[in-house]
């Protein structure tokens, strides 16, 4: 594994698991993100990122989901205890800079800034 990939161990990639997210996960909203958490028993933390066509062209998308997902990366050893995370992109997060989704995240994620 490269020290600075994103494996798919961390990934969310089940539909099913961001439906149990979706139901039974505490939900968050922080800025443009929206924060659903279920606790993990077991395991490291596991990511998914959502953004509908709402939130602009497939560049601007796939951009919000790229900040999101390296946030992830940086910050998974501090999440506590672990935990599927689903993140929703809104409209207004395609503007944002790296450290305004830092921030953000941060702050629904109850991690110190």
């Amino acid at each position: 594994m490269k020290p600075e990939g994103f494996p798919k161990l961390l990934r969310l990639r089940r539909r099913e698991d961001f439906v149990r997210v979706q139901t039974e996960g505490r939900r968050r909203v922080q800025g443009p993100f929206v924060v659903l958490r279920v606790d993990r028993p077991e395991g490291p933390s596991r990511l998914g990122v959502t953004a509908s066509r709402k939130v602009g062209r497939a560049v601007l998308r796939n951009r919000a989901k790229r900040l999101v997902r390296e946030f992830f990366r940086r910050h998974v050893a501090e999440i506590h205890p672990p935990a599927d995370i689903v993140v929703i992109v809104r409209p207004r997060a395609a503007k944002l800079t790296y450290q305004e989704v830092e921030r953000d995240l941060a702050g629904a994620l109850g991690l110190r800034r």
